[in-house]
């Protein structure tokens, strides 16, 4: 097992270069109870990429279910992933955690 600090650095520089990890941190939140659609997530992921001027590689949506699927488990009926919300943007997020403070 690495040392805390090699896996944070490792961390950080994933999430430096990573367009999955820069959607999840912008776009997506856990939440208790919650689900979201893989439809409604892989919109969300189009919208945030076009918005952030399409730079780095786009991931196709097996690629994002795939990496949906490592980090949140398999999805419920093969399209609801389960303790998460995605928002289309950063004004929508930012209402719905100033609601739940």
């Amino acid at each position: 097992m690495e040392p805390p600090i090699v896996l944070q650095a490792s961390n950080d520089y994933r999430d430096q270069f990573d367009g999955y990890a820069k959607f999840r941190s912008a776009r997506i939140i856990k939440v208790a109870g919650e689900k979201s659609d893989l439809n409604r997530i892989t919109r969300a992921y189009r919208n945030w990429y076009e918005w952030q001027g399409g730079a780095g590689k786009r991931l196709v949506a097996t690629e994002l279910k795939k990496r949906l699927e490592e980090e949140f488990g398999a999805p419920e009926e093969g399209k609801f992933f389960k303790g998460i919300l995605v928002f289309d943007d950063e004004e929508t997020l930012e209402i719905y955690l100033n609601e739940h403070r």
